[in-house]
């Protein structure tokens, strides 16, 4: 089949041109810049990748069907039944770099999913991390990332809940980054397909979405030391909100980030 037929029809299926060749590149195993020079690829070529494109076109999410996804330009192994990382979380990781004092600091990433808040961190500014999550496969996944982007030596995950996880330890963290479950459990049908994909504790952040950021700030100023921050990623409406629970929390020098899209995204307080 002419690649170009094949393009054209995953278009009308999934509506972005992007995802499209990213999907023929995974299901070839061509590297994507050369995907745009093929002519023609065999049926049984053909049949991966339209099997593919009707999963995406189901709401499956894509990196569920790739098996990866970019984030702040490095590869992350992603699987069914973990949180996907997106691309406006890569404010949080920008604002992030911008404050850490240098390359001996520890992070604390708490609700990690696949670790690329902060092996981002540790790959692009050389601290150590360390990833705390629920869920065993966010565990396994996060520790297989880190090998895979060669910074196991730096990088250690946790499986606990997060608020059992800050009450027992006693280190101290030059930040504290968090990208938490923020969605409304009433929100929840309004939501689309490929985030319902995903496990419900990945996202849910319950009555009005609040849930995780009161713990989180009270137990995590405790784990900070000073200077230090807390940095939040946060959905919409809830910015200033979580602005003042970090400054009830005795947080200096608040302020909120806005992503790429012009959403209040990312929310910090600074502990002096």
């Amino acid at each position: 089949m002419k690649i170009r037929d094949l393009v054209a029809w995953g278009r009308k299926e999934v509506g972005d041109l992007r995802e499209v060749y990213w999907i023929i590149s995974g299901e070839l195993g061509v590297p994507l810049q050369e995907v745009y020079l093929l002519d023609e690829i065999g049926d049984k070529e053909e049949e991966r990748v339209r099997r593919a494109i009707n999963l995406r076109e189901r709401g499956i999410p894509l990196s569920y069907i790739m098996g990866v996804v970019e984030f702040c330009g490095l590869e992350f192994s992603v699987r069914e039944g973990v949180f996907t990382p997106r691309r406006d979380t890569e404010t949080l990781v920008e604002f992030a770099r911008e404050v850490l004092p240098g390359k001996k600091e520890r992070v604390l990433d708490l609700c990690c999913g696949v670790g690329n808040i902060g092996l981002s961190l540790s790959c692009l500014s050389g601290v150590d991390v360390v990833g705390v999550d629920i869920l065993p496969r966010s565990i396994e996944l996060s520790s297989q990332n880190a090998v895979r982007l060669g910074v196991r030596e730096r990088a250690e995950f946790i499986r606990e809940d997060i608020f059992s996880y800050l009450k027992r330890v006693q280190d101290k963290f030059s930040l504290i980054v968090s990208n938490p479950p923020y969605i409304p459990a009433e929100e929840r049908h309004l939501l689309p397909p490929e985030v319902i994909s995903e496990p419900e504790v990945c996202w849910n952040g319950g009555e009005g979405g609040m849930e995780f950021y009161p713990g989180i700030i009270s137990e995590g100023i405790e784990k900070i030391s000073a200077p230090g921050y807390i940095i939040l990623e946060v959905g919409e409406k809830q910015a200033e909100e979580v602005r003042t629970l970090l400054e009830e929390a005795g947080l200096q020098e608040t302020g909120i980030k806005r992503d790429a899209g012009q959403r209040e995204r990312v929310v910090w307080g600074k502990k002096t």
